[in-house]
């Protein structure tokens, strides 16, 4: 009866089993065959295959179909059909079919994913309430199968279960009837989190989610589906795929049950919206996101956003938006912990409820930039404690496995990953003898796409790990991971490579480990995985390590098989997507930047342009050279650029000297504001300009972009006096001609330009 018998009986003791493709006169494993349903109705005595005769092959994919039993004992059986779409393009379309004589006759199956452009189908899950009423739930996918296309794409992955062999992501799907099977709605449950990236394999690394997947009503009508969750993390804003099999159940909330006895009575006001959010890096703002609610059965028009600022204030409208989202710049606390927010849903029926004052985090989420990076792998339970059991309890706290960080920190002219790995201390106070901590992934190539390997057609996965010898001594290595163990029935003879780390190169220098703390840490330049994984466009930005996850092995000397079944301790799967070299790069930021001059013996000052001084930055000197101006500007980093430009004057000479530009101007005009500008200013990533402005005004002593009495009176006051720049007591400015000395000169030169201005 195909992979799996999913027994389903009616309230009248009928039973049904579905079955994928069976043939009335011949074998009833036939591929090819007509979706059936075998009955009986004599408590198992006989038994009768009805199929559905009037759609031939229908149900001829590799998944089960599915039987859902109404309360009058109409049965819905939806299946895994087959399409030919054209251009060479096939598929397997989610389809359903009802029968109302126990499986007598069916009615023509309808395609419930067309609606929504799905072209293959996986794991079909149907059950019924009222007899005009049934749900179909499955994994879908717009993605069709094409055999002759470059590259091909197969969503079974192949006869290889090659996980790069389809490019489709998958959703889960909910079609719904509430008129006996004649029309059908259906959703996407999960619009903007995909159950799996690539395709959905019947064995070896992309078979993570196997077929552990069923739909069922409870006692009030509302449909529930269990299902695992393939792309978690990361992989959620895009490739690759994690692997992973992280259950998930997805309840109805709103709009019409299984049983029209429970139906609400719509529409309602929508559901409270459930806030997260953090203070960003600049602290400039406030970052919010929420889940769209249930929409109480009409459509979301508006979200309000409230703000409390401290616990013992009320809160107030700051904004109104229409997405799940919203950004606060101004006018919340310097303190975060004091900000309190509330968001509530708009529809047709009004303003709902909200969810009690969330109070954003402080900082926000981690940077691959920093150490030590993302978290790529957790092995923890929210309570903290370990998530392990069974065979796979660690024996002492040097395997125990917590969590895996990964970091990208920039690297001048090339680029590497630092695999941060905590594990508990030892017991031992030392590393233990003989023991192996492996980080494992999949290949981002096909098997045996490197030549130079004779046995690489063997290994399907790549690896980072720290091993010690027999005094406890730690090394750290790189290279290929074997393929997994046949599981096949019958067995075949495993591959001698399955399971087994073959170690191509050392770690690079750097790699450590704290026995005390339990930090392991293994950094490698990315060029060594490309040399034996895909070449040149591997391990760049944008690039994955799916399937990661962590293995350890205590005091295992032997040379073999790193298999799950014998790991001392070993993690679910995750993804970690790389951010790439350049996006960690420091930005080329301008620290300060100031208007130079030399006053004789005096000394030098400066003029602050940016940040702008108590006298908003105005260059009020002339110095002996009219017009001649020296920018000193300060970067965070030393920094390269293309050109230096000028909006008025001429760049007379520049210098670039660690973090710090100059820049010798000459034919600055007075009274106006020169903006000069680093073009193609980089600090070792993205290039951007960077401009700075010299607002010069001769003679605006206090800087109030006016040159008036103010300016003579204020010179006047400083003459004789000796020229300084100490804070409190600083008269530089007034010494207009830069010579050091503070006389009739300067007060001269005051007069001469009274009644200018900046614009």
């Amino acid at each position: 009866v195909g992979l799996h018998g999913h027994i389903k009986v009616a309230p009248d003791g009928t039973v049904y089993v579905p079955d994928t493709a069976c043939s009335v006169g011949g074998v009833p494993i036939l591929l090819g065959g007509n979706a059936s349903a075998i009955v009986s109705e004599d408590n198992g005595i006989t038994w009768h295959i009805r199929p559905i005769t009037n759609a031939g092959g229908e149900g001829s994919g590799e998944w089960d179909p599915s039987i859902g039993i109404a309360t009058d004992g109409t049965v819905y059986m939806g299946l895994q059909s087959v399409a030919n779409y054209g251009g060479g393009k096939t598929g397997t379309p989610a389809k359903i079919s009802v029968s109302h004589n126990k499986g007598v006759t069916w009615s023509t199956p309808i395609d419930v994913g067309a609606q929504l452009g799905i072209k293959n189908i996986v794991f079909p899950a149907v059950v019924a309430g009222d007899g005009d009423r049934a749900a179909f739930a499955f994994y879908g996918t717009t993605t069709a199968d094409c055999a002759s296309c470059s590259p091909v794409e197969d969503h079974t992955g192949g006869g290889n279960n090659d996980p790069t062999l389809f490019d489709g992501d998958w959703y889960l799907f909910i079609a719904t009837t509430f008129d006996g099977g004649q029309t059908w709605t259906t959703q996407n449950v999960t619009p903007n989190d995909p159950v799996q990236r690539g395709p959905i394999c019947q064995d070896s690394t992309c078979r993570n989610l196997l077929d552990f997947f069923d739909a069922t009503i409870d006692k009030r009508g509302r449909v529930l589906v269990g299902w695992e969750d393939g792309c978690i993390a990361s992989c959620v804003n895009g490739p690759p795929n994690s692997f992973t099999a992280k259950a998930t159940i997805s309840r109805q909330s709103g709009g019409l049950r299984m049983f029209s006895a429970y139906d609400p009575v719509e529409p309602v006001l929508a559901g409270a919206p459930k806030l997260s959010g953090y203070l960003n890096g600049t602290q400039s703002a406030i970052e919010l996101s929420w889940p769209a609610p249930d929409n109480g059965g009409s459509t979301i028009t508006a979200y309000k956003v409230y703000r409390r600022v401290d616990p013992a204030g009320t809160f107030t409208l700051i904004g109104t938006t229409n997405v799940p989202n919203f950004h606060d710049g101004s006018g919340f606390s310097t303190d975060v912990t004091k900000d309190f927010y509330r968001v509530t849903a708009v529809n047709s029926k009004g303003e709902g409820p909200y969810c009690d004052g969330f109070n954003p985090s402080p900082t926000p989420p981690p940077t691959p930039c920093v150490l030590p990076g993302i978290l790529a792998v957790n092995d923890l339970l929210p309570d903290g404690s370990d998530d392990d059991s069974g065979q796979n309890t660690p024996i002492d706290g040097s395997v125990n496995v917590k969590e895996l960080f990964i970091a990208e920190p920039f690297i001048v002219g090339g680029d590497k990953l630092y695999f941060t790995l905590q594990v508990a201390p030892s017991t031992l106070g030392m590393a233990p003898p003989n023991s192996q901590w492996l980080i494992v992934w999949n290949r981002q190539s096909s098997p045996g796409s490197d030549i130079n390997d004779p046995n690489d057609t063997s290994v399907d996965r790549m690896y980072v790990a720290m091993r010690t010898d027999a005094t406890g001594v730690p090394s750290f290595e790189y290279g290929k991971f074997g393929v997994p163990l046949n599981t096949g029935i019958p067995p075949i003879p495993q591959d001698p490579n399955a399971n087994t780390p073959v170690k191509k190169g050392d770690a690079d220098v750097g790699s450590s480990y704290n026995p005390l703390t339990g930090v392991i840490q293994i950094v490698i330049t990315n060029q060594k995985f490309r040399t034996i994984d895909g070449g040149p466009t591997k391990y760049t930005a944008n690039t994955g390590l799916a399937g990661l996850n962590v293995r350890t092995y205590f005091n295992r000397p032997d040379p073999g098989q790193r298999s799950q079944n014998n790991a001392s301790d070993i993690t679910s799967d995750n993804s970690y997507i790389l951010a790439g070299n350049n996006s960690c790069a420091p930005v080329p930021t301008l620290v300060s930047a100031v208007s130079r001059k030399v006053h004789g013996a005096a000394g030098t000052f400066d003029v602050s342009l940016v940040p702008e001084d108590q006298n908003g930055g105005i260059e009020c000197r002339s110095g002996s050279a009219p017009g001649s101006y020296q920018v000193v500007m300060s970067f965070a980093a030393p920094v390269t650029f293309s050109s230096i430009t000028t909006s008025a004057g001429s760049v007379a000479s520049s210098s670039n000297v660690g973090n710090v530009v100059t820049v010798n101007l000459t034919g600055v005009p007075n009274a106006q504001v020169t903006t000069i500008t680093l073009v193609g200013a980089s600090a070792g990533g993205a290039s951007a300009d960077v401009s700075v402005p010299l607002k010069v005004l001769i003679a605006d002593t206090n800087g109030d972009r006016f040159v008036d009495s103010a300016d003579i009176s204020q010179t006047k006051s400083q003459s004789g006096q000796p020229v300084s720049g100490e804070e409190g007591s600083d008269n530089f400015r007034e010494d207009i001609n830069a010579d050091g000395f503070l006389d009739s000169a300067d007060i001269s030169a005051v007069k001469s330009k009274s009644g200018t201005a900046l614009p």
